[in-house]
Order: structure tokens, then sequence, then C-alpha cells
């Protein structure tokens, strides 16, 4: 399926790969008359300012933002009414990614389940992943944030076995609620709700390959264009509706990006699980 990209480049390696990317558009109205006053250093502070208001206009006019997860859910769900006969099973990412999934299972009718990871954050800056890790003993490090934030390797097993040790905590806590579905021969669609440098969705795809799936579909709301580019070569298909051309955090676009909690986790599973037994 061909790109349907606005305004940025996608690397030629996601070509190919059936996205629907929209992005959030460039600084193009800046006023350069008022920036000639200001010295070089003010000018290029006062540019960025000025794209980053621009951007996120175009992307509120669009209507590419989202209001909350469960909009998220129903946006990315549109575009994957191709899988609705496949019988697949939709794995959302705890916690958050969780609360889309489920409305994308909804809307598919299909399975739901988790795929529980962990983020290793960089130590003072907890929310950079510099890797991930999952269960059945996945583990993903990223070598370039770990350089780039000085962590050396016993820094982060150090952290991911304390993450490990919350992953086995949180299954636990699934699974007991929700046993884990059978992937064997079936598509799974992991679902996230947004990507930001793909360590813990690289960790879940791990996870997931390791289960004897068919196929893979990896299905986010939000994502930079380089983070797609990287998880492209993982999976058999990819869906991103927004991809925005300035990115800073998952967060910054969602009007309503509340924290979830475990019991709402908790809560979710066990109406699927009431769903799937032929309940309400």
């Amino acid at each position: 399926m061909a790109l349907g990209v606005q305004g940025e480049d996608v690397p030629a390696r996601l070509a190919g790969k059936p996205l629907a990317l929209r992005a959030g558009g460039e600084a193009d109205g800046f006023h350069r008359r008022d920036a000639e006053r200001l010295d070089d250093r003010a000018h290029d502070r006062l540019q960025r300012h000025a794209a980053g208001r621009v951007a996120r206009r175009k992307a509120i006019i669009a209507g590419v933002r989202y209001r909350d997860r469960d909009d998220a859910g129903r946006r990315l769900a549109a575009g994957l009414e191709h899988l609705r006969g496949a019988r697949p099973v939709v794995l959302g990412l705890p916690r958050g990614g969780v609360v889309v999934a489920d409305v994308v299972a909804r809307a598919l009718g299909a399975a739901l389940d988790v795929a529980v990871v962990r983020k290793v954050g960089v130590p003072g800056h907890a929310e950079l992943a510099m890797g991930a890790v999952g269960e059945g003993g996945a583990e993903v490090a990223d070598a370039a944030v770990m350089a780039s934030s000085r962590v050396a390797a016993g820094q982060f097993r150090e952290i991911a076995e304390r993450e490990r040790e919350l992953v086995a905590t949180r299954a636990a806590r699934y699974r007991a609620v929700r046993p884990m579905v059978s992937l064997a021969g079936r598509t799974a669609v992991v679902v996230d709700d947004g990507i930001a440098t793909g360590s813990t969705a690289r960790a879940a795809l791990a996870v997931v390959r390791a289960s004897g799936v068919a196929r893979v579909v990896l299905a986010v709301p939000v994502a930079p264009a380089s983070a797609l580019a990287a998880l492209a070569d993982l999976v058999d298909e990819l869906r991103c509706p927004l991809v925005p051309s300035r990115f800073v955090a998952v967060g910054q676009w969602y009007d309503d990006f509340s924290p979830v909690a475990d019991a709402d986790v908790e809560a979710i599973l066990a109406a699927a699980a009431t769903r799937d037994a032929g309940g309400a």
C-alpha cells in the first residue's frame, strides 16, 4: 500500500508497509521581519517555539490529536477492519496501551490479552527508555541511548533486573483474571498508546514472536518516523495514523493522557474474559 504522508520524509525502509501517516506540519508562517531584530541565538529559539505552535495548531485543525485513549483506539481500529475475519488476538501493552487495545478488540470482535513488558529507564530520567524487558525473559537494550546517557552495562543489568521482577509481579496479577490466550498460528495485533523510542515495543514483539504466531501487526496511534523505521522489519504490518514531524513525547498528542492503574487493566481484562466466555 502506498504511503499517505504529508510534510515528512519517511525512511525508505518503511516503503511498502501499510501505514496511514499524517504529520503535524511545518512552521511555514514564521515572520522573519520580527526575527531580524533578534540575535542569531534568540532567532533560533523563537523559530523553534513558533514551529511547535504552528505544528500543534495544524494538528488540531486537521483533527489529528486524540481526545483520550478511547478516541485513539476507535481511530486506530478504523484502519484495522481488514483483520476482522482473521480471528486476531489484540495484545495491549500495560498499562495505557491496554485501554487502547480494548477499544480495538471490541471494534474487531477479537480476543484481548496483554503483552507484559517494562521499560528500562535511564537513571535520573526514568521516562527515557534505554531498553525493555518482558515475559519469557525477553530483553532489549538501546546501545545508542546508553552511550549518550553514559550508562554502563552493569547499571543497565541492575535496573533491568528490578524491572524484570515487576514484570513477573504484574503478569501474575493480570493472569489471575485473564489466563493467557494461545497465539499459535494466529494473527497478533500488538497495541500501545504510542511509541517514543520503540524499546518497549521491541521487547513486546520479541515476546509475541516467541509464541508461535502466524503474523504480527504493530498498531499505535502516534510515533516518530525514526522509531517506526527501526521496528518495520520486525512486523508483517505496521499501522500508525499520526507521525508528527516534531515529536517530544506521546502524551503531547492527547488532550487527556491520565495515568492508568493496574486495577483498571485488571477490570478490562476481566471484562474481556467474560466476553470470551459468552457473557455480557
